[in-house]
């Protein structure tokens, strides 16, 4: 049992753990998995650092595994959540550590029970999150922070994205929206439309000209005539005299009150009693009404035992869930075998064939910027390969957004068409409602006449030569 040891400077106490000291620099995937990283040192950003590091890791062995802090002075609360357990110089004794370290025991437990996946490098953004819940079995809550750009965060799995990124928020609605997690309301904070960014200033502006140059000053009531109107009306030579019967006011609440107040425009010269409000934002200086702000629900998050199930299993691909509704897709398997035939049929009548892999690599980009309305866009992207195929073509979806198709009786040029197709109206599809710029990539292949070739050779050859179509719009 070894712990990895990361040091901001040369440990100066002696750690009652047997260690490994690595750099910064050495956070990576391998074949030595340690039990827990250890992080030495005395600043926020450091400690930040070195677990955004290791929550960035492909392997799920590495990336879910506990971190330790030890800290010669005290953290932010912020990143102190980030880590499993936080120790200060002065807790170095061994009895109170060893008991402490109970809970990274329970956490490699509950890593051990997730099922590996034939690929180790995982890029699912929601069920990396998923299964870094379900191993640290707590609620995720949420925390207020002057430094976050959005004025809150949840640091036990903001180390998962770069910083000031609002798919923090998306990820776990769309865990909400298919039943992984569920949240208690905590409470809501508006955020810019623009940048996403919470500090905003609130300024009442002139109705008519949209100047912040207000003066604000009060009505005034006069009793006897029953006349209104602005203060400044009434003032004549220091003293409040009625501009209507010219009489001198005596004492307010006697003959006068003041029932409201009034906004006159220094730039228009305008009065109102109901200022507009507008926001600008500190960050992107965007100009926008309150009712224009995206008003983010935050919430107490805890796992469910569907939550559970998908964390130890994997879940169903929401790109084969959205195109099944509208494409036959098959299972690899099924692929495999009828690949297989048309292999057979290629080599023995002479049959022109093609095959095409088309990958869209920033998938989880996509998930996490449009989270529950991603099924929307994914039925659109369904309805374009509808258009692009024909019935008789055959599908099947690998991890990773990655779609393959057998087009029987298609000569390479007529496969290159639909390749091109596709390429070209998914990616404006992407770019015009997501507002990202798509990464696609694709490859071909003819189906060989003579060459003995297996299903599984011709999908590697597919996959291996995956690669971007620069294209202009016409």
């Amino acid at each position: 049992m070894e712990y990895f040891l990361i040091e901001e400077k040369k440990l100066s106490v002696k750690l009652p753990l047997p260690y490994k000291r690595i750099d910064k620099k050495e956070i990576k995937d391998g074949s030595r998995v340690p039990e827990a990283f250890v992080v030495f040192g005395n600043t926020d950003d450091f400690f930040e650092e070195v677990c955004r590091n290791i929550r960035h890791l492909g392997s799920s062995k590495v990336y879910l595994k506990p971190v330790i802090f030890f800290a010669e002075r005290k953290l932010s609360p912020r990143v102190s959540a980030m880590a499993d357990e936080v120790f200060s110089s002065s807790e170095l004794d061994e009895d109170t550590i060893k008991f402490e370290l109970k809970k990274i025991s329970r956490i490699n437990d509950a890593i051990r029970k997730i099922n590996p996946i034939e690929d180790e490098k995982e890029d699912d953004l929601f069920l990396r999150v998923l299964r870094f819940i379900f191993t640290r079995d707590r609620r995720v809550e949420p925390v207020r922070d002057r430094t976050s750009f959005f004025g809150i965060t949840y640091p036990a799995i903001e180390s998962f994205f770069s910083k000031e990124d609002y798919a923090l928020f998306s990820t776990l609605e769309f865990l909400e929206e298919n039943g992984s997690i569920e949240g208690e309301f905590f409470e809501k904070v508006h955020l810019c439309n623009k940048c996403h960014c919470s500090f905003l200033n609130f300024m009442e502006v002139c109705p008519n000209c949209g100047s912040a140059s207000l003066f604000e000053e009060s009505l005034v009531h006069h009793f006897p005539c029953a006349y209104i109107g602005p203060e400044s009306d009434f003032m004549k030579d220091g003293q409040l005299v009625c501009p209507k019967c010219s009489k001198k006011l005596k004492g307010l609440g006697v003959d006068y009150d003041k029932p409201a107040v009034i906004h006159k425009c220094n730039h228009c010269g305008f009065f109102t009693q109901e200022p507009d409000v507008k926001t600008v934002c500190f960050n992107c200086e965007r100009e926008s009404s309150p009712e224009d702000l995206i008003a983010q629900t935050i919430k107490i998050y805890t796992l469910t035992s569907t939550g559970k199930n998908f964390a130890i299993y994997g879940f169903e691909s929401p790109l084969l869930k959205a195109l099944s509704e509208q494409l036959n897709i098959l299972p690899y398997n099924s692929f495999l075998t009828l690949v297989q035939l048309e292999l057979e049929r290629s080599k023995r009548y002479g049959v022109e064939s093609s095959a095409i892999a088309f990958q869209i690599k920033n998938l989880n980009d996509i998930y996490a910027k449009l989270g529950k309305k991603t099924d929307n866009l994914l039925k659109e992207i369904g309805s374009l390969i509808n258009m692009a195929t024909r019935k008789s073509d055959i599908l099947s979806i690998l991890n990773k957004g990655t779609i393959l198709f057998l087009l029987p009786h298609t000569p390479l040029k007529g496969a290159e068409v639909v390749k091109n197709r596709l390429v070209i109206e998914v990616d404006k599809l992407i770019k015009e409602n997501v507002g990202i710029n798509p990464i696609t990539e694709s490859s071909i292949s003819e189906i060989p006449k003579k060459e003995a070739k297996e299903p599984e050779e011709l999908v590697d050859e597919l996959l291996k030569n995956l690669k971007q179509i620069e294209y202009k719009e016409e």
